[in-house]
C-alpha cells in the first residue's frame, strides 16, 4: 500500500481533528508523539495532512524517515537545510552545527520556526540503541526539544513505544502530548473511497459502498474501519 503524499491532501479523510490538535501543539512549541497501529495511515497523515497544514501556518517543514546507517544525523541536518532552501532561502546551507544551534540559526535568519516531522521513528529506536551514536543523538534531540529551538512531531508504530521510552532519561515529559491515531469512522471511510474513485474517474454505487464497508475484514472496532484493508 502506497502512502499519501503532500500532493494528495484532498484524499486524506477523517483526520481534520487530529491535524488541528497537532498544529495547535506545534504553535505552543511542544513535542508531539504520534503513534498508531501498522497500516492505520500514520505516514499519510504526516505527509498529506501535517505538511500542508503546517506550511500554511508559516512553518518551515521538514520530514525525515531515513534512519538506516551511521550518517542519519548528517542526512537529517541536510534535510533541514534543504527545506529552508526550498521555502525560505535558496542560499542556506548547514555547517555541521548541533541540531539546536542549526534550528536557532534558521529562526533568526528566516524569522520562521522549523517543524521537524519524524516518520517511522520505530526504525531509529530499533536500529540505533546502546551505542555511542544513539546516545549522542538521543541527547542532541532532547536538548533541541528542551530548549524549544524547533518543533518536533515524532511518528512511530505503537509497538515501539516501550523502546522509545528510553528517551525519558533526557525528556522527562516525553509522552506528555501523545496522540494515538484511531481507525477511520464509517463516514470518513466513505469519503476516502469516494475521493479515491473520483481521482481515477470512477463512480461508486451505494450498494457497492455498503458491501465494502460491511466486509468483516475491514472492521477495526464498532463503527470503525481499518484503513489498510479499506485501501
Amino acid at each position: 500500500m502506497t502512502a499519501l503524499t503532500q500532493n494528495d491532501e484532498k484524499l486524506l479523510c477523517g483526520r481534520a481533528d487530529v491535524i488541528g490538535e497537532i498544529v495547535a501543539n506545534c504553535h505552543a512549541e511542544r513535542l508531539t508523539v504520534l503513534s498508531s497501529e501498522p497500516g492505520w495511515g500514520l505516514t499519510s497523515l504526516i505527509h498529506a495532512g501535517l505538511v500542508p497544514a503546517l506550511q500554511s501556518e508559516g512553518f518551515v517543514v521538514v520530514t525525515f524517515s531515513d534512519w538506516q546507517g551511521r550518517f542519519f544525523a548528517t542526512n537529517l541536518r541536510e534535510a533541514v537545510a534543504n527545506a529552508v532552501r526550498e521555502s525560505a532561502d535558496p542560499a542556506f546551507y548547514a555547517q555541521g552545527e548541533p541540531l539546536d544551534e542549526l534550528l536557532e540559526l534558521i529562526r533568526r535568519h528566516t524569522k520562521k520556526p522549523v517543524a521537524i516531522l519524524f516518520d517511522q521513528f520505530e526504525d531509529y529506536v530499533r536500529c540505533h540503541s546502546n551505542s555511542e551514536l544513539s546516545d549522542s543523538f538521543d541527547a542532541e534531540l532532547a536538548h533541541a526539544v528542551a530548549t524549544r529551538k524547533g518543533i518536533f512531531v515524532i511518528g512511530l508504530q505503537r509497538h515501539a513505544i516501550p523502546a522509545f521510552e528510553r528517551l525519558k532519561q533526557h525528556i522527562p515529559n516525553l509522552l506528555g502530548f501523545h496522540v494515538r491515531l484511531a481507525p477511520l469512522s464509517i463516514d470518513a471511510a466513505k469519503e476516502a473511497v469516494t475521493a479515491e474513485a473520483e481521482r481515477i474517474g470512477l463512480e461508486v454505487e451505494p450498494a457497492a459502498m455498503q458491501t465494502l464497508l460491511s466486509a468483516p475484514v475491514l472492521a477495526a472496532g464498532k463503527g470503525l474501519i481499518h484503513p489498510f484493508f479499506l485501501k
